[in-house]
């Protein structure tokens, strides 16, 4: 599950691996191009995928998962105001917390027990949300792509949901 599909990438992953992919995104103006990635990646069509556009923070990923029961949720969400998308616009740092808390949350809540929750985002992020949300993550990876201006890290977080609920009895 991809809550922001963004250019694709993620997606052309899947059908290259042969997995189910679905992906959300705000910005209408990528389907034309999430047609021709399917269409250059796929024999058939990429029959395992689909994408849907709508408000990510809008969705009910527990009543999803009822159907579509997701063991992965792997994104790479807006980086705050770092860039300002087509469908978007500036947005001040208390909305950018209440945007997070609600995608990750809701994300997380629909995940399989035991399922990856595997998220790419800056430092700043992490440590305001995620962290808060979800304590340390398990394991991190550095995108060595992203060395800019020689003191900017990115990461991809990841933490396992456990699977099952430990309930403290007295």
């Amino acid at each position: 599950l991809d809550p922001f599909a963004g250019f694709g990438g993620r997606m052309v992953g899947a059908v290259m691996a042969n997995i189910e992919y679905r992906g959300y995104d705000l910005n209408a103006y990528m389907e034309a191009s999430y047609a021709q990635l399917l269409k250059d990646f796929t024999c058939d069509g990429g029959t395992n995928v689909s994408v849907s556009f709508c408000d990510s923070t809008t969705i009910d990923y527990e009543e999803i998962a009822k159907t579509y029961p997701y063991d992965m949720v792997f994104t790479s969400p807006p980086y705050k105001n770092i860039e300002i998308y087509r469908c978007s616009e500036k947005q001040p740092p208390v909305w950018w917390n209440d945007f997070y808390r609600r995608v990750f949350s809701g994300t997380y809540s629909g995940l399989a027990p035991g399922g990856y929750f595997v998220i790419n985002i800056n430092e700043e992020v992490y440590q305001e949300s995620l962290v808060s949300l979800f304590g340390e993550c398990r394991e991190k990876v550095l995108l060595t792509k992203t060395n800019k201006n020689n003191n900017y890290n990115e990461y991809i977080y990841i933490w396992v949901k456990p699977d099952t609920c430990e309930i403290e009895t007295v």
